[in-house]
């Protein structure tokens, strides 16, 4: 399957036109290839929230479920790859120099299917994703440049669901610094609608005689999550650099009963052996949490309430750290 296939035309002044399927206009983090990044993992905030999964509607009558107690989520099953941050579509983009100053935008319309050229995980439905930014550029090009960048971004759209369309919205801002070795940036991201809950253990020690592991996603726009990350790095040798990240990501708080609160610190470090030749190293310090353990559902029992809270947290607190090491070879 391809990642990547598109076709640009330099034929309008102010507007090239990329037709085919291709990274969205998006945050920092999504944008970034995979060659350059700084860290071996995504955020929790750009993966989760920005890296789409698609879901169909999903039964077994052989089996039961356990109760929803909070906001009820659809149980659904996972369809289809990954979006990695790519859609079909045309995008109509560019960049005006004045001076060190350097103004850019991108607007595409795309299919709302991710990586799959088919509309068959969203059909009928589109989504409009735009993004402006500005730098003030020290030195350099590519995206190793030196310069101070700030964007803004938007992106929303529809998903079909169960016979129904849903709203799906995520926006976000940040900033970012290079120049003689040391880098800093940020970005803040939000979503409203069609947010996913990820594979949920169903308890069966709330009143439900079975149970059986399935997606959970909170398709309503009502529905919010949000997040964030920092980050630094200082390359303090032409080949040696060491790197620093927090990041957090807050979802379902709209919800107090659902809502839940992961946050990362990555401690990381990379070697340049030349050009195209790196060797990285991360540690990341992982926590996740329940907010309000003394929280009320929507339906159900005091009794219900206070297990199900404290089975999540049982689990969530078994999150453990994680060590990664990534060669990275450009050829």
């Amino acid at each position: 399957m391809f990642t990547d296939a598109s076709a640009t035309f330099n034929y309008i002044p102010g507007a090239r036109v990329r037709v085919g399927l291709g990274r969205l206009p998006l945050g920092e983090e999504a944008m970034t290839g995979v060659q350059v990044l700084d860290y071996i993992n995504f955020t929790s905030v750009t993966d989760q929230l920005l890296n789409e999964r698609f879901v169909t509607p999903y039964t077994n009558t052989a089996r039961t479920h356990s109760p929803i107690l909070g906001v009820q989520f659809k149980q659904s099953k996972l369809t289809g790859a990954v979006a990695g941050y790519r859609d079909v579509g045309v995008e109509v983009y560019d960049w005006f120099n004045r001076g060190r100053w350097e103004y850019a935008y991108a607007v595409m319309a795309s299919q709302a299917n991710g990586i799959t050229w088919s509309d068959r995980l969203n059909g009928g439905n589109h989504d409009i994703t735009g993004r402006v930014q500005a730098a003030y550029v020290f030195q350099g090009s590519g995206p190793k440049r030196e310069d101070v960048t700030v964007y803004a971004w938007h992106q929303e759209g529809k998903r079909a669901y169960n016979g129904g369309d849903y709203s799906r919205v995520r926006e976000g801002v940040g900033a970012k610094y290079l120049r003689h070795g040391l880098r800093l940036s940020g970005e803040y991201i939000r979503a409203k609608g069609m947010i996913y809950i990820a594979s949920a253990p169903q308890f069966n020690d709330v009143g439900a005689p079975a149970f059986e592991p399935v997606d959970l996603m909170a398709v309503e726009s009502s529905n919010k999550a949000n997040g964030y990350y920092l980050e630094a790095g200082w390359k303090f040798t032409p080949q040696w650099e060491a790197d620093l990240r927090y990041d957090t990501l807050d979802k379902m708080t709209n919800s107090a009963f659902d809502e839940r609160k992961a946050t990362t610190w990555t401690l990381g470090g990379q070697y340049f052996y030349s050009p195209k030749l790196r060797f990285a190293v991360n540690y990341e310090i992982r926590t996740v949490k329940v907010p309000h353990m003394d929280a009320h559902g929507t339906t159900g029992t005091q009794a219900q309430w206070t297990t199900q809270l404290n089975d999540y947290k049982t689990i969530l607190d078994t999150t453990g750290n994680r060590l990664s090491a990534q060669l990275t070879w450009v050829f």
